[in-house]
């Protein structure tokens, strides 16, 4: 492409800036991305304390296999590639139960026999939800053009490509989690069908997530977000494009129906022929651009809060002085005594091991624990008014510390051999995802799909700026790594397609 006039600008280097930045760089255009943070990856992100590596995105990679559809969009990107070592999970997660587990293992079959075993009063629930899990393990992102633009003409393509888990939602239609978890008569079976997901959500969302991971559709790169992200960044400067961190933008320069400009906090004014906005669209349509240019199906959905929940969570990541040896993977289970977080009663933990990351999280000889606490947006407005109390952080700072404390001991009352041996090392609000990457009221996702919520694909186009586009996980349900990356690339598709009507 030798035009003049294939500036294209992105805002924000998460997953979908930079898909949207590596997709355009391979069709010709001259791009650059200018990030707020001091470094990439947005929501997808690793950090350091005291020698420990912490990962705070991939759990695992949704379409990572070579037939599906989303797949060239992870090798475009450099995430997948040849020279990228794959890591395949041996287990969705444990819950546990008054001292009595049940695993979701990879293996499906292996699962069946092991709950049918253990709940036979629950045998017909159980068959039906592998009957389920196996037609989900098909699930497609169709990638070869936004789902806002596939005109009826394509209908019978999607259709064909995702029968199988199209017949997997029909046989559980509409339920929620909270509806679904009451199929079952075993108190265990009803906590391992919930244990990982809102309420709220959609049974077939939990599901689907399962199916990825035994079909062997939800590998990773080796040593996690950290690879991907340093895989994407080199790709994309590979290409030519030009990466600026800590430049975060103000303002946006308009001039009748186009964008002509950014500025950023320095006062540097960056010009550009088209505009992708990476960023999350409350940042975006409240901060940047002016609230009325929101797309309406999406301002909807921000309006009606009953039929789109969001959730987030609180996190404590502790250092270990040994293996931890009792968690290998994901473990929710019972507390004996609530932990307090804000105005919430956590009453199951979610713990997190990393050794089946193979990355260098842990110094050798010692281990890194995570601990997950659910959290909803009532929980979001709490942390963040106590951060933005008057008085220094202290209070803020204070109550995450108690927190920590609780969890801490939650962990020593249940593993008593390591006693002693756990550290906190760093704790997270729901305010810290807001203040660090935007993130609408902490949300580490999108809105949780209820029987209420909308629409559920929503365009990447901006009425009223011809040049201008957006590219979020907010666009799509259920959000998340795979849309983001999908989001990226439809944006840029947006963008290419109103390049070459302008020259025929």
């Amino acid at each position: 492409m030798a035009t003049n006039d294939n500036k294209v600008i992105i805002i924000g280097a998460g997953i979908a800036g930079l898909s949207a930045a590596i997709h355009a760089q391979m069709a010709g255009f001259e791009t650059e991305i200018y990030e707020s943070h001091i470094i990439p990856g947005g929501m997808c992100t690793v950090w350091k304390r005291n020698g420990y590596t912490i990962d705070n995105c991939v759990h695992w990679l949704t379409c990572s296999k070579e037939n599906m559809q989303l797949h060239q969009q992870w090798i475009n990107t450099g995430i997948i590639g040849d020279d990228v070592p794959m890591v395949q999970l041996k287990e969705f997660y444990t819950s546990e139960l008054n001292g009595k587990k049940l695993t979701l293992w990879s293996d499906l079959e292996k699962t069946r026999k092991e709950l049918i075993e253990f709940a036979p009063e629950d045998k017909d629930e159980i068959n039906l939800l592998f009957k389920v899990a196996k037609l989900e393990q098909g699930m497609q992102l169709p990638t070869f053009k936004p789902i806002t633009a596939i005109g009826l003409f394509n209908v019978p393509k999607i259709l064909k490509t995702m029968k199988p888990m199209l017949k997997g939602i029909s046989i559980l239609g509409k339920e929620t989690i909270s509806d679904y978890k009451n199929r079952f008569k075993n108190p265990l079976l009803q906590c391992l069908v919930s244990d990982m997901v809102p309420n709220a959500q959609f049974v077939t969302s939990f599901i689907a997530a399962y199916g990825t991971i035994t079909s062997g559709n939800g590998d990773f790169p080796k040593g996690g977000s950290e690879t991907m992200i340093n895989n994407m960044v080199k790709r994309y400067e590979s290409l030519g494009g030009k990466l600026f961190c800590n430049s975060p933008v103000v303002s946006v320069n308009r001039e009748k129906n186009r964008v002509k400009s950014i500025v950023l906090k320095n006062g540097e004014t960056i010009t550009g022929n088209y505009f992708i906005f990476a960023t999350d669209p409350h940042v975006t349509f409240n901060k940047l651009l002016p609230n009325e240019y929101m797309p309406k199906k999406l301002r909807i959905r921000y309006e009606n809060k009953e039929g789109n929940p969001i959730f987030t969570a609180f996190h404590v990541a502790f250092s270990v002085d040994e293996t931890f040896t009792p968690v290998d993977g994901t473990l929710v289970y019972d507390l004996k005594n609530p932990v307090k977080c804000g105005s919430k009663d956590i009453t199951r933990l979610c713990v997190k091991t990393y050794r089946h990351y193979e990355g260098n999280f842990a110094p050798e000889g010692k281990d890194i624990i995570q601990v997950h606490l659910k959290l909803l947006e009532e929980d979001y407005d709490y942390w963040k008014n106590l951060y933005d109390k008057g008085d220094s952080k202290v209070t803020y700072k204070k109550e995450k510390a108690e927190v920590a404390a609780q969890v801490l001991n939650a962990l020593e009352e249940r593993f008593p051999d390591f006693k002693g041996k756990i550290h906190i090392i760093d704790t997270w609000s729901p305010a810290t995802y807001n203040r660090f990457t935007g993130a609408y009221k902490g949300a580490y996702m999108t809105f949780v799909n209820t029987k209420n919520s909308g629409a559920n694909y929503i365009t990447n186009k901006i009425k009223g700026l011809k040049n201008t586009f957006i590219a979020s996980n907010w666009l799509m349900s259920p959000g998340g790594l795979p849309c983001a990356l999908a989001q990226g690339y439809y944006a840029f598709w947006y963008m290419n397609k109103e390049f070459k009507k302008n020259h025929k």
